[in-house]
C-alpha cells in the first residue's frame, strides 16, 4: 500500500527514535519539511551522488489547454509547474509546433517581435518563464502545452503523484537529509547506500521492462527468413 503524507512521518519519527524536538523545531515540523524535500528532489533530478539514470515519471506529465495565443504578443506563459515543456500544439489550426534547436537560434530571428509580420505561429521555445512563438500570432488561437509537472508539496494523508515503488527511497532520502541537518554524518552516508541500492534495483526493473518491450517488437527468425 503506498504511503500517505502522514506514514511518511511516521516512520521517519520511528527511525529517529520518536523524538518530539524534531517535529517542532521554531514551529517547524522537519519530519514534514525533509519529507517534501526529498520527494521534490527524486522527480526533478537526473543524479543522486554517482548514480546517473534519466528518471521519467509518466504519471508527471500533463497538459495546459487554459492558454490562446494573442494577436502581436510573441509569447505564452509557462505554466507555473512547469519542469519540462515537451511541446506545444495549436488547436486552432490542428498542428503541432516545431521547436527551436536553441534559444540562440531563436534570437537571430530577425521579425521574431515584428508586429507587421504576423501569422499562425509555426516554432517555440522556452526560455524561463515564457514559451516565445515565431512568428508573432495574427490572432487568438487555442492552444494545448504540453509538459512535465513539479508536484505539489503532500499535505495531510495525500500520497505522492509516482509509482509506490519510489515511496521507500522518498523515505531513506528524507532521512539522510535530516541527520545531515542533525549533524549525524555517519548515519547520513548509510541512509545515502541504503537509497542508492534501492533506486538502483529500480532501475534494473526499467531496463528489464525496455528489454521486454524491444523482445516483443523484434521480428522473429521464422519471419525474417520467410519474409511472412
Amino acid at each position: 500500500m503506498a504511503y500517505g503524507f502522514d506514514d511518511f512521518k511516521t516512520y521517519l519519527k520511528i527511525r529517529f527514535g520518536r523524538r518530539d524536538d524534531i517535529e517542532s523545531v521554531d514551529d517547524v515540523n522537519l519530519y514534514a519539511i525533509a519529507t517534501n524535500k526529498a520527494y521534490k528532489e527524486i522527480v526533478t533530478k537526473n543524479r543522486f551522488w554517482e548514480l546517473r539514470h534519466k528518471f521519467t515519471f509518466p504519471e508527471l506529465t500533463t497538459t495546459d489547454t487554459t492558454q490562446s495565443t494573442t494577436d502581436g504578443v510573441n509569447y505564452l506563459n509557462t505554466p507555473s509547474d512547469a519542469l519540462i515543456v515537451y511541446d506545444v500544439y495549436d488547436s486552432s489550426n490542428d498542428r503541432w509546433l516545431d521547436k527551436f534547436l536553441s534559444d540562440r537560434e531563436f534570437f537571430r530571428q530577425t521579425n521574431r517581435s515584428n508586429t507587421d509580420s504576423e501569422g499562425p505561429p509555426s516554432r517555440w521555445i522556452r526560455i524561463g518563464e515564457k514559451i516565445y512563438l515565431h512568428q508573432t500570432p495574427d490572432d487568438a488561437y487555442t492552444t494545448e502545452i504540453s509538459y512535465r509537472k513539479i508536484p505539489a508539496d503532500m499535505t495531510g494523508t495525500s500520497k505522492t503523484e509516482v509509482s509506490e515503488i519510489w515511496d521507500e527511497p522518498i523515505l531513506e532520502l528524507a532521512a539522510h537529509k535530516l541527520h545531515r541537518w542533525l549533524g549525524e554524518y555517519e548515519k547520513a552516508e548509510k541512509c545515502k547506500e541504503a537509497f542508492i541500492d534501492i533506486v538502483e534495483g529500480i532501475i534494473g526493473l526499467e531496463s528489464q521492462e525496455k528489454e521486454g518491450a524491444r523482445q516483443f517488437i523484434r521480428p522473429s527468425v521464422v519471419w525474417k527468413r520467410n519474409r511472412y
